[in-house]
């Protein structure tokens, strides 16, 4: 592995040995088109962890945060086998029986997203997001600085690309003052995750981490700043 891969890459899905992560990231488009396909409350998922970051095993889960929309206020029987989550994880195993060839394991304890607490949708379909409620999305907009797998099911109720348009426009909206604030806080609440990989993966001896953790929090910072500007137009 390049020591200094991380300075160039802020996504690079390969392994701890170099190899390009095709058949993994293969099988997730796989696994998350079909369920879009499936279940129009899923709105796309998010591919993060050592898959992305260059130092996953071949083997390893695939790590991947959930975007759904469901109002539980809807729901005709409140039992935790009638929403999305549950109906996920019936999904997955199905998914893993039908498939022919190599399975992973998809990974969601890293987030789930019930997309109705954070953005509104109003009579007439449009998905609405203010001004002052974007202020508090800084872990959804860390998030989307990843690779997204959104669905294509046209009836999907609530599909990623819009909501992407949505944050966009929002952001595009906020004076110069909360603009960076927001920034402020998505590259704060970043820090945490960043500190902790280096703090786990820096540990293995299949992985060559010459720089300290500083250095390696700077440059996965900036490279982080880069992709929000380019993906969400967020920047200070």
């Amino acid at each position: 592995m390049q020591e200094d891969w991380f300075k160039r890459k802020f996504i690079n899905p390969r392994t701890n040995e170099g190899e390009p992560q095709t058949e993994k990231l293969k099988y997730a488009r796989e696994f998350f088109e079909a369920l879009g396909n499936k279940d129009p409350r899923f709105s796309g998922s998010v591919i993060v962890g050592s898959t992305m970051k260059g130092y996953g095993k071949e083997n390893s889960d695939i790590d991947a945060i959930l975007f759904y929309y469901e109002d539980p206020e809807r729901l005709e029987v409140y039992s935790e086998t009638y929403t999305f989550y549950a109906d996920f994880f019936n999904f997955e195993r199905d998914f893993k029986l039908k498939r022919k060839g190599k399975i992973f394991d998809i990974s969601t304890e890293v987030g789930c997203h019930n997309l109705k607490y954070n953005f509104t949708i109003n009579p007439s379909g449009k998905i609405v997001l203010s001004p002052k409620d974007i202020l508090h999305l800084d872990d959804i907009l860390d998030a989307f600085s990843y690779p997204i797998i959104g669905t294509k099911n046209p009836k999907a109720l609530v599909p990623m690309e819009k909501i992407l348009n949505v944050i966009r426009t929002t952001i595009d909206k906020l004076s110069y003052i909360k603009r960076k604030k927001l920034l402020e806080d998505v590259l704060s609440s970043a820090t945490f995750y960043i500190e902790s990989e280096f703090e786990k993966y820096s540990k293995r001896k299949d992985l060559a981490f010459a720089e300290t953790k500083k250095q390696y929090l700077a440059a996965r910072l900036q490279m982080l700043k880069q992709t929000l500007k380019n993906k969400l137009g967020l920047y200070d």
